[in-house]
């Protein structure tokens, strides 16, 4: 077999530094353990600077193609925003040695500037797509790199000298939601009211968001979802895009959630924030008090929270978990919210109920996959109001 005696210097100063940290990565180290002579070295890199400008290149390879691999396994531009932070972050955590010396030990030159440029190229062509759709902020792309990979490698920077109050996991969560809160698309609601007589309530909701069904099956009276966040809500395909998903959380919730015989639960809504309404009826003998109605917006928010896989199996799994009674147009309320973790970030569901009389409950369930939704979610729920045959009932 033909060894390239290139290919052999910078396998030994990658093997160097990984098992002794940048400080044991000399001329005479990388020679020794590659059987290569120091004049091979000088005629392939033109000097010891040239092979490290070569190692960095294959050390940020390594990151930036863990990178791109993670970005090719989710589909909207939040969920690559935290898809280059996690993985960032973990490799930072695993190969200490190896983001210490291409964080620090590197010096800025002309070979490196051009190696980085290249590879950190192909991590921005994932969002240019997402970036014409409107998806995301449209900036130009080296404001893009800035934005996504500065707080991530400056938090790496201070994680690596062992700063205090440095916790890579409490960082992932955090710059999710901040980095993706600088890149993602400055939104302007139009809320408009709407009343379910069904359900017996009176909500606002984003202009674009139209609701699939009025017609009441099971509990759900009413459904609507917002447009993908990577389609043009105003072109036909993205109208068309945005409806059929709204008719499928619509299918979903009317003809699978309440089925008694399917317990395996459904497929979580794939991107959009959705709304629910409806009715729970044969509750209360009795008029209920508060710390009871509390207790049925908690079990509602689980009930639903799980199908749509939005909870943990453990509850304690959730980042801020809050219920409290309430009262809505002069009627005894409820509403708990949990905000948690997942797989890709943040997401968040509320659910507020209503007392009816009658043992009967109006309820609304607002679900975002995205940390960033949950103001929209916040202002619909936060308008609710109670309707007494056409009208709210005055306090």
């Amino acid at each position: 077999m033909i060894f390239d005696p290139a290919e052999r210097l910078i396998d030994a100063a990658f093997d160097v530094l990984t098992d002794g940290g940048q400080q044991g990565l000399t001329a005479e180290a990388v020679t020794a353990a590659s059987g290569v002579s120091l004049g091979e070295l000088e005629a392939g890199f033109g000097g010891f600077d040239g092979l490290v400008a070569a190692v960095y290149g294959r050390c940020l390879g390594e990151l930036v193609d863990l990178i791109v691999a993670e970005l090719h396994r989710v589909r909207t531009a939040e969920h690559g925003v935290q898809a280059v932070i996690v993985t960032y972050l973990r490799f930072t955590e695993e190969a200490p040695d190896v983001a210490r010396f291409m964080l620090q030990a590197v010096q800025p030159g002309e070979q490196i500037q051009a190696q980085r440029a290249a590879k950190m190229q192909a991590i921005v062509n994932w969002f240019r797509p997402h970036m014409r759709s409107g998806a995301m902020a449209s900036i130009p792309e080296p404001l893009v790199e800035m934005l996504l990979i500065g707080p991530v490698a400056e938090t790496a920077r201070h994680w690596l000298a062992e700063a205090p109050g440095v916790d890579l996991d409490e960082a992932i969560q955090v710059l999710s939601a901040r980095v993706w809160q600088s890149l993602c698309p400055q939104q302007t609601l139009t809320l408009t009211a709407r009343q379910d007589r069904l359900s017996g309530l009176k909500l606002v909701l984003p202009e674009h968001w139209v609701p699939v069904h009025d017609v009441l099956l099971e509990s759900f009276t009413l459904a609507v979802a917002g447009p993908q966040a990577d389609d043009d809500e105003d072109s036909p395909a993205g109208r068309d895009r945005a409806n059929v998903e709204e008719r499928r959380l619509w299918q979903e919730a009317t003809t699978t959630v309440f089925s008694p015989a399917d317990d395996s639960g459904g497929e979580p809504p794939a991107g959009p924030p959705a709304v629910y309404a409806g009715l729970w009826g044969d509750l209360f003998e009795a008029p209920p008090g508060k710390q009871a109605l509390v207790e049925l917006a908690d079990r509602i928010a689980t009930h639903y929270g799980e199908y749509f896989q939005f909870l943990p199996a453990n509850p304690g799994h959730s980042l801020d978990y809050s219920r409290r009674a309430l009262t809505v147009s002069g009627r005894a309320a409820a509403t708990v919210s949990y905000r948690l973790s997942g797989q890709h970030g943040e997401s968040y569901l509320r659910a507020v109920i209503i007392h009816r009389g009658a043992g009967e409950v109006s309820f609304v369930l607002g679900l975002s996959p995205s940390g960033t939704d949950r103001v929209i979610i916040d202002k619909i729920l936060d308008s609710v109001e109670a309707l007494e045959d056409g009208a709210p009932q005055n306090a």
